[in-house]
């Protein structure tokens, strides 16, 4: 089963996006769901500022985050498992996609991963900042956000990017799988596993939130408002890129929640960020 939208990532792209996400929470059926795109060269291509919705809107996302944070939020918390399937390009809002997911499986010939915005005077928005540590180790995170490079997926699965690089005429078989072997498994163990694990390893609401207000303001600034030959170049791809919303396998799981604050100080702290975990029933996406 699977939708299309536009790769470009856009306010259209973004209320599609929270329209699927909400039937798939509410499925008691959905236990994991694979993203992928329908145009090789492109994962999901990149952030069209010019047709993002006002930043002085009130946000009426479940999260309350702005539309694409909630977007990213809900992937990385949802009742179900999130595997993005990456073929071509996923570079910034592509990057900040793919990180949002549970997990990341690279073509070997075909996928390229980056945050390039520090090329642009930008400050990337959706949060890669608070999750790349995590994957990649601060270093490693500094490296790919602060010089902007394209990490071929050999690179980026030593780098912890992603999962695993993949040949590409294996890439299919491979995630169908692991997509199919996970479904087998009981929903509620799996919601609660995907619980634990994001109460160590996902950023609050409100740090992610500090990136959204930091993109706009570098937006806002000389080095991020000029349009130069590097910048148009950094951001070019196809109007028709399209994004594959599909690959459902039967679940249903329970939602992570936020209450957006850290945990008690200790003198071994184990993580930087803290949830709490709220149950709620999912639904199908059709």
């Amino acid at each position: 089963m699977g939708r299309q939208v536009s790769g470009t990532r856009s306010s259209e792209v973004t209320v599609n996006a929270q329209q699927r996400l909400g039937a798939l929470e509410q499925d008691p059926e959905v236990r994991v769901v694979v993203f992928n795109s329908a145009v090789p060269d492109f994962f999901l291509a990149h952030y069209d500022i010019a047709a993002a919705p006002s930043r002085s809107a009130t946000s009426t996302a479940p999260t309350g985050l702005s539309a694409w944070l909630d977007v990213l939020a809900r992937i990385a918390e949802g009742p179900f498992v999130s595997i993005a399937k990456i073929r071509g390009r996923a570079r910034g809002a592509g990057s900040e996609f793919a990180l949002a997911c549970d997990m990341r499986f690279a073509s070997r010939e075909h996928a390229v991963l980056s945050q390039p915005e520090i090329g642009l005077g930008l400050v990337a928005g959706g949060a890669p900042t608070h999750r790349l540590p995590f994957l990649t180790g601060r270093g490693r995170a500094l490296e790919i956000m602060l010089t902007g490079q394209d990490y071929d997926a050999d690179l980026a699965e030593r780098y912890g990017y992603v999962n695993r690089s993949v040949p590409d005429a294996a890439l299919d078989g491979f995630v169908a799988d692991m997509a199919v072997r996970i479904a087998s498994f009981d929903k509620a163990a799996l919601t609660e596993v995907k619980a634990f694990v994001g109460e160590v390893s996902l950023p609050a609401h409100d740090l992610q939130a500090c990136t959204s207000r930091a993109f706009w303001a570098s937006a806002a600034r000389p080095a991020g408002s000029g349009s130069t030959p590097h910048r148009n170049r950094a951001w070019a791809g196809p109007a028709t890129s399209r994004c594959t919303w599909g690959s459902t396998c039967p679940v249903s799981t329970t939602r992570p929640g936020r209450d957006g604050h850290r945990p008690p100080t200790t003198s071994t702290p184990r993580h930087r960020f803290h949830r709490t975990a709220a149950h709620q029933h999912p639904k199908e996406l059709p």
